[in-house]
């Protein structure tokens, strides 16, 4: 008899063992308290930037240090670089464009009209063909700086150069499937560092 009253209090020590460290857990995730929001709510009131992205893409003009960059790293990464410099981490809050990790797809959000919205479809590559455009003003600018480039001496190295800049339609896609990975890499921000919410993307 006393035997099994010993092995019942041995039994409910261990479950009061286990609610206890149960218990502990709970407390635990409720003090981190996860709770859904919506991203565009959320940056609407921690991301203010000072202009809509339409326009600030209107202002990206191509130095000729950044046409050197395409002549020689070629025009996915050019471009990547390009927009990398325009925007510098540590103005993050005010970019126009933003992008998240933890995300099944590569999304980026644009602001617009005061608010947040997702990037519509082909208007990274609407983006990117505008740069590249700049790039090519920028080599006109170039090529008029440097005439001896149409000596017949150095066409060969003009050629070069020209081609590097030029988006070919059978290429395009590949070129701006590049930037894309690449620009979404950089301006990812990891929300699960900042805030314990379970953010509806």
């Amino acid at each position: 008899m006393n035997d099994r009253l010993l092995s019942l209090i041995q039994d409910l020590q261990k479950r009061v063992e286990k609610l206890e460290k149960d218990n502990k857990e709970l407390r635990k995730w409720a003090y981190r308290e996860k709770q859904k929001i919506n991203i565009i709510a959320w940056l609407n009131e921690h991301y203010l930037p000072t202009e809509d992205f339409c326009d600030w893409v209107k202002t990206i003009k191509i130095t000729e240090d950044e046409l050197n960059g395409v002549f020689h790293d070629g025009l996915p990464r050019g471009i990547s670089d390009i927009i990398k410099r325009k925007l510098q981490l540590e103005d993050r809050r005010h970019f126009p464009i933003i992008a998240f990790k933890h995300q099944i797809k590569s999304i980026f959000y644009v602001f617009e009209g005061k608010t947040w919205r997702k990037i519509k479809k082909d208007e990274f590559r609407k983006m990117v063909n505008a740069i590249q455009h700049e790039t090519v003003m920028a080599f006109n600018v170039w090529e008029r700086a440097h005439p001896e480039m149409l000596d017949p001496d150095n066409v060969e190295f003009w050629g070069k150069k020209l081609q590097s800049i030029l988006m070919p339609d059978e290429k395009t896609a590949r070129i701006v499937s590049k930037i894309e990975k690449s620009i979404h890499a950089y301006l990812s921000l990891n929300i699960k560092t900042i805030v314990e919410y379970d953010f509806e993307f």
